[in-house]
């Protein structure tokens, strides 16, 4: 494995925000992150929320790959750590004494070897690693490139997918195509792709306008504009209760009972 890049790219963390903030409770998240990355403004923000089990398997596969290539991993090292994981259900169901007992080959094990999270993290990272190759071996752009694809929905899970295309599978049937995207349904809900992009950020704003009050909401355009800074919220002042104290005593006062524990006395006066 090679040595760890340092990525600060907002396309590497759109990925994995998608299903993380898919909500409008973090409003000012998503206008903090337009602020970074403006491309974000072309699409409405719902149709990037990862909600639907396609779209979010989409997301943590990609997430997955990108971590793998920003990591140094090349192909050998994420297939050993991947390794079985492509095994068929029945050897899952009858040879797993004799697997890697803390091996990820766990993760959807009653799933068939096409539908599985890890085995679908090996056909990202494969296409994570042909853009890099096409941009010259540059990771920062290769990645780019593979959040870009897609009309710029990055990468989506195929429409059906051959194993042995891979080198993966142990059977007869890793030699057949078998459907993929289709087993996982949609990937947006119909109100996910109703607003227009400029409905959609309006609606933001107001989301997060509500959230933070007129104060908070004006700082916060103050920080996008650039105007001053993010003002850090002041601690609460110290707690002036003898409540703390008491209580304090009162354990003291128990700890003395038992004399096999060493008591610090100066605590207790």
């Amino acid at each position: 494995m090679q040595t760890v890049t340092t990525v600060r790219n907002p396309r590497v963390g759109m990925t994995s925000v998608s299903a993380a903030a898919s909500s409008w409770n973090v409003a000012d998240a998503w206008l903090r992150l337009a602020n970074v990355s403006p491309q974000l403004l072309n699409r409405s923000i719902q149709r990037r929320w990862a909600i639907r089990k396609a779209k979010r398997l989409e997301a943590v596969v990609a997430t997955n790959a990108m971590a793998f290539a920003i990591l140094g991993a090349n192909d050998t090292d994420v297939r050993t750590i991947l390794a079985e994981c492509d095994l068929p259900q029945e050897t899952l169901r009858s040879q797993y004494r004799e697997l890697d007992l803390v091996g990820f080959w766990r993760v959807d094990k009653k799933m068939l070897p096409e539908h599985r999270t890890t085995v679908l993290t090996l056909v990202a990272f494969a296409d994570l690693q042909s853009h890099i190759a096409t941009c010259g071996g540059d990771l920062i752009t290769g990645i780019e490139a593979f959040c870009d694809q897609n009309d710029g929905e990055g990468w989506m899970l195929p429409e059906a997918l051959r194993l042995a295309d891979y080198g993966l599978g142990h059977d007869g049937r890793a030699r057949e195509h078998h459907p993929v995207r289709e087993h996982f349904g949609p990937r947006f809900y119909d109100w996910q792709l109703a607003q227009s992009p400029e409905e959609s950020w309006r609606e933001c704003r107001l989301h997060a306008r509500n959230l933070l009050r007129a104060e908070g909401f004006a700082a916060l355009i103050d920080e996008l504009e650039g105007r001053t800074p993010a003002q850090a919220t002041a601690p609460p002042p110290p707690t002036t209760s003898k409540k703390p104290a008491l209580m304090a005593k009162a354990s003291c006062l128990k700890l003395k009972r038992f004399p096999y524990f060493p008591i610090n006395e100066s605590t207790c006066d």
